[in-house]
């Protein structure tokens, strides 16, 4: 019953490992994208989903006192946490879009 634990974490990280079935190029360029960049991406997106909302606490906490500088400090995180997520998304996008060109028909 312990194996349940980690259940989550396979299933939102993606530890699992695709089958090597493919020997050629185009297997290795999947592989690569499925098992390096697709958990950076993933790791990305949260930590900038994170500041996002560290931005949204801190804007609402700074509000709420009237306190000038952490309106501040929260209006940057938050628009920082929006571009990383912007950025992230692009990148897969790219990804997705470049690695749809060079498959094999």
């Amino acid at each position: 019953m312990r194996f349940l634990y980690f259940l989550p974490a396979v299933l939102l990280f993606g530890l699992t490992r695709p089958v090597f079935a493919q020997n050629d190029f185009y297997g290795l360029i999947n592989n690569i994208i499925a098992l390096i960049i697709n958990p950076i991406i993933l790791f990305l997106l949260v930590l900038a989903t994170l500041v996002f909302l560290w931005g949204a606490v801190n804007f609402i906490k700074a509000s709420g006192s009237g306190d000038e500088e952490g309106i501040g400090a929260g209006k940057k995180n938050l628009v920082w946490g929006l571009i990383g997520m912007f950025i992230m998304l692009s990148v897969k996008s790219i990804i997705f879009i470049i690695q749809d060109f060079f498959t094999r028909p």
